[in-house]
């Protein structure tokens, strides 16, 4: 077979492969983002589809992908409710911190071109959010169809985060994302900083007032800088007198949300039970624990001393949570931690004895004295899955302080369109195996499992259109392998430098017939 050979340096990619792009773009101004850190950032928003209690899709927002493993930044807003705003006005009859989903489940759709609409992709769940700040961090845990596999390295662009605390008045900030006015695609409108909020009134600033355009629908999106980076959450939201307030809210305040749900999210991960439906569609609910509320002492209602942070000296918990659908004999548990250690309880083994639907309390207590100081958290299993859990302290801040936003690099994506050499279609399922640098054709078709040689891998959509996962590290040179069945499978060689921009942007790879 015939090798056919791309040789691409830094230049050639600065003026081969991105020609196509760059040719009579508009010159950008002196504080603009460039076309390309525009794009860029597109693909790293998502279409969020809100699921009510019954798993129906009745809202839409936007969410940023903040770690390649599938965390993502949003509004507290989009996935439950927060009084901020005035009354609950969904319908289902929510107290402030309530989800809007049982178990905290989003509908994502990524990204892929800023020309077509998002299509329902990912199923994630809430880990971590405060609804005073308007801040959550949902992360990917399932595909949106149950019958595919989610892959080992999700495809996803990561927008990278910088000090919302060194932005000033009059600097540059846009919104990117999902307006539900104005058509299904993603929108970029770009603005200025015109001052600073503190919407919660805790004294603390946690907000940009902009003359930036942020819809409805934008909620939870991008606010990006000039260099096509994060400092900024878009939200969007009515108050008294159905006045509006479009606000960014700075990236920092939710920098120790994104670390509590990595931690959460490094251990919870898959197996949730439950139902979904095409947004607009209906389902119906499965057994499922509600909001975990809690307490000194079991009592019925108000609560005693609810609260997440409780004095030294705490003799008795109390976890108190709804629970719906349960069924005689359903295999549950619940775990008591303190300082990321189990001291009580256990995932499995006890059955339920309780009506089906209620309230149950659970108490942690320590023979009469006071429970030790520390952070703790109670968390609630049905068959041996996570369902619900809660983060609180005895004697100690829950919650740590803000740091600056760590410096991220998930390596170099790729993206472009695998066409038919003749009518220049895309090839729907066509793929490119991009194999690990010092490995090349032979040991491909030699090896007895491809994964062994694989360093990423990249499958087109139904237009042809492909990103590869994971990252690819700079100033290496990588094989690109590329076939569809019907199809001459071509060979390219690729030279990455460490100037190129994260997500880089072939030109399309034409395939022959066989």
């Amino acid at each position: 077979m015939k090798r056919h050979i791309l040789r691409v340096t830094i230049i050639a990619i600065a003026l081969t492969l991105l020609a196509g792009l760059i040719a009579g773009s508009p010159t950008a101004f002196a504080k603009d983002p460039t076309t390309d850190q525009i794009e860029n950032a597109m693909l790293a928003v998502v279409k969020i589809w809100i699921l009510g209690p019954d798993g129906k899709a009745f809202g839409g927002c936007s969410g940023t992908v903040i770690d390649p493993a599938g965390y993502i930044l949003t509004n507290f807003h989009c996935v439950g409710y927060t009084n901020l705003y005035g009354k609950d006005d969904s319908g289902f009859k929510l107290n402030n911190g309530d989800l809007y989903h049982p178990q905290g489940w989003v509908i994502v759709g990524p990204t892929k071109d800023s020309r077509k609409a998002p299509a329902p992709t990912y199923i994630a769940k809430y880990l971590a959010g405060d609804p005073k700040l308007d801040v959550a961090v949902v992360k990917i845990f399932r595909m949106y169809n149950e019958t595919e596999k989610l892959p080992n390295a999700l495809p996803l662009s990561v927008i990278k985060r910088v000090d919302s605390d060194k932005a000033r008045i009059g600097e540059f900030i846009a919104t990117v994302g999902y307006p539900s006015v104005g058509g299904n695609l993603i929108s970029y409108l770009p603005g200025q900083i015109s001052g600073f909020h503190d919407q919660d009134g805790d004294g603390n600033l946690d907000s940009f007032k902009t003359n930036a355009e942020i819809a409805p629908g934008n909620s939870g999106g991008l606010g990006m800088n000039e260099n096509g980076e994060q400092i900024g959450i878009s939200t969007w939201g009515r108050v008294s007198g159905a006045s509006k307030i479009d606000r960014f809210k700075m990236v920092n305040i939710a920098e120790p949300l994104i670390q509590k749900a990595k931690q959460i999210g490094s251990s919870t991960t898959g197996g949730e039970s439950g139902t979904t439906k095409t947004p607009g569609g209906t389902t119906t609910g499965n057994s499922a624990f509600g909001k975990i509320q809690l307490s000194t002492a079991c009592k019925d209602a108000p609560l005693n001393n609810p609260g997440v942070t409780f004095p030294a000296g705490t003799k008795t918990l109390a976890a108190i949570f709804p629970h719906s659908g349960m069924k005689t004999g359903m295999d549950w548990g619940s775990v008591w931690f303190i300082d990321g250690k189990a001291v009580a309880g256990g995932e499995t083994g006890r059955s339920w004895k309780d009506p089906a639907d209620g309230t149950f309390c659970n108490t942690l207590a320590n023979e009469g004295a006071a429970l030790p100081n520390g952070k703790y958290k109670y968390a609630l299993f049905l068959q041996g899955r996570p369902i619900s859990e809660v983060e609180f302290a005895i004697g100690t801040s829950a919650t740590p302080p803000p740091q600056p936003p760590p410096q991220q690099s998930q390596g170099i994506l790729l993206t472009g369109q695998i066409v038919d050499a003749d009518t220049q279609r895309g090839i729907p399922g066509a793929i490119m195996h991009i194999l690990i640098p010092g490995m090349d054709d032979t040991d491909y078709d030699a090896a007895e499992d491809i994964d062994e040689v694989l360093a990423a891998v990249g499958v087109a959509d139904s237009s042809g259109n492909y990103k590869t996962a994971p990252g690819l590290a700079r100033g290496e040179t990588y094989i690109l392998i590329v076939g569809q069945k019907g199809y001459q499978r071509r060979v390219l060689e690729l030279e990455l430098d460490t100037k190129d921009p994260d997500v880089t942007k072939l030109k399309p790879i034409a395939l022959k017939k066989q």
